[in-house]
């Protein structure tokens, strides 16, 4: 695994397959960690001839966390008690800056839940 610079935060991240072929950025949801994605299935997909990228989201795995950014539980934003720290236009702006940080001017971006 390594690591990227973007947006003042760190990104944990981990590709599989050649880095000169097409990107793939495989998203997860919310909380969880790039290590749920299958090895085979990011193997299988780079074996297809695609560059694969995959990452922890902010506050999740190994990538940056804000515990400090807000006094609230997820429970108090979801609730629209409490404003977030930090919205998904922040999020996709973390996985452009990863993408960015690698090089990628261009990727296939595949979902899961809140990645989708």
């Amino acid at each position: 695994m390594s690591s990227a610079q973007t947006n003042g935060i760190t990104i944990e991240y981990d590709t599989f397959g050649d880095a000169t072929s097409p990107a793939v950025l495989l998203i997860l949801g919310l909380g969880a960690q790039m290590t749920s994605w299958d090895p085979g299935f990011c193997e299988a997909i780079a074996d297809r001839g695609y560059h694969v990228i995959i990452f922890d989201n902010r506050d999740v795995g190994l990538s940056t966390w804000l515990d400090d950014a807000s006094g609230s539980d997820l429970s108090e934003i979801l609730t629209g008690g409490v404003a977030p720290a930090y919205t998904f236009a922040h999020m996709a702006a973390d996985a452009a800056g990863l993408l960015d940080a690698l090089g990628i001017s261009s990727a296939h971006i595949v979902g899961v839940s809140m990645g989708g």
